[in-house]
């Protein structure tokens, strides 16, 4: 079954612990330091996160890469109506502004350009930062400080006037301009449903390569084919019909020849994992006649889709290309996938 949802390939990750130089290969990077967790994309655009440890809630810090990119911080809460925040052990307070209740994902409270200096001090300096209300909610900053001057660092800011917690006396032009994205060539690309059911061989092969226990498998949902321009097939196959995930293969048919349809997705030293034929959730943009053909996956870590992994894949005329890929590991509340740290990105050039 294909659907019109939002995008992703579930991956399981394992990250070495040591910290890529920035002039190295472009890749995605993810560290933690104690509470707080960076992700920073292959542009280097990079977002601090910590999950509360009392009460529901979210703090986000984001920056591109470059000299002249602002700082952007925003809390999402969900418990409660709140006006300020105070660091406990320090008496040190900071008044929100630009709260947004109007939000369907929770309030979102934003910390304006001209405060956040004085809010990164604060993490810089406390332990705690607990939002009074209807119900206190109490985030631990335990990393915080360490964990932006690892973005200092990715973005080539140390001893920089720009630079959060690594601060120096070079100028702002010593910072490097943001790594270049890699650019997709996709051709517009109309598809047609194809109405017959598939070949006995597709059943077999998908029978082959789902990994799913034979006895987790559920092929109740149905098989969806697609016919490209030149008279190949897309074919994507049931695999596993979850309580919130359906799981399909997916290959390309050429004449009576079968191939699995290889995707890709982001990891540390390069820009693609190990070749993927899983597909989690998976959605066609077919109505888009005259547009690049995009293929978006969602693997949702549990039901209310708060946490997992977004991507969107493009097609080149021959494959498809990974575009963009988001990851939440912490599934605590936020929905938002807007909110959630970018892995990968590109752009997309139609011919």
């Amino acid at each position: 079954m294909i659907r019109t949802a939002q995008s992703a390939i579930f991956l399981i990750l394992v990250l070495s612990g040591s910290a890529l130089a920035r002039d190295a290969a472009p890749a995605s990077v993810l560290r933690t330091f104690s509470d707080w967790a960076v992700t920073c994309d292959n542009a280097r655009t990079c977002w601090v996160q910590t999950q509360a440890r009392s009460g529901t809630g979210t703090i986000s810090l984001r920056r591109d890469a470059g000299a002249e990119a602002q700082l952007h911080i925003f809390l999402t809460l969900y418990d409660g109506t709140f006006n300020s925040a105070a660091f406990n052990e320090t008496g040190f307070e900071v008044v929100f502004t630009g709260g947004d209740f109007s939000n369907e994902f929770g309030p979102r409270l934003t910390i304006a350009q001209d405060k956040t200096k004085l809010f990164v001090a604060g993490l810089d300096k406390a332990t705690i930062l607990s939002i009074p209300g209807e119900d206190e909610i109490v985030f631990s900053l335990a990393g915080s400080s360490a964990a932006l001057r690892f973005v200092d660092e990715m973005q080539g800011r140390a001893d920089t006037i720009t630079a959060l917690i690594a601060k120096g006396d070079k100028p702002a032009s010593a910072v490097p301009a943001p790594l270049p994205l890699p650019i997709i060539a996709a051709p517009p690309t109309a598809m047609v449903l194809i109405d017959s059911p598939p070949v006995p061989a597709l059943a077999e092969a998908s029978a082959a390569d789902c990994t799913e226990d034979p006895e987790n498998r559920d092929a109740s949902f149905a098989a969806e084919g697609y016919q490209l321009p030149d008279g190949r097939e897309i074919w994507f196959m049931p695999c596993l019909n979850g309580p919130y995930n359906y799981v399909s293969t997916a290959y390309l048919k050429t004449g009576d020849a079968i191939a699995p349809l290889p995707f890709s997705g982001p990891k540390e030293g390069g820009p693609a994992s190990d070749i993927l034929t899983q597909l989690w959730n998976p959605a066609l943009n077919v109505e888009a006649l005259d547009g690049p053909l995009t293929l978006s996956t969602f693997g949702k870590s549990r039901g209310m889709g708060d946490c997992g992994t977004i991507s969107e894949q493009v097609w080149t005329g021959t494959s498809f290309a990974l575009a963009r890929y988001l990851e939440m590991e912490s599934c605590s509340g936020l929905w938002d996938a807007a909110d959630w740290p970018v892995r990968w990105q590109a752009k997309i050039a139609t011919q």
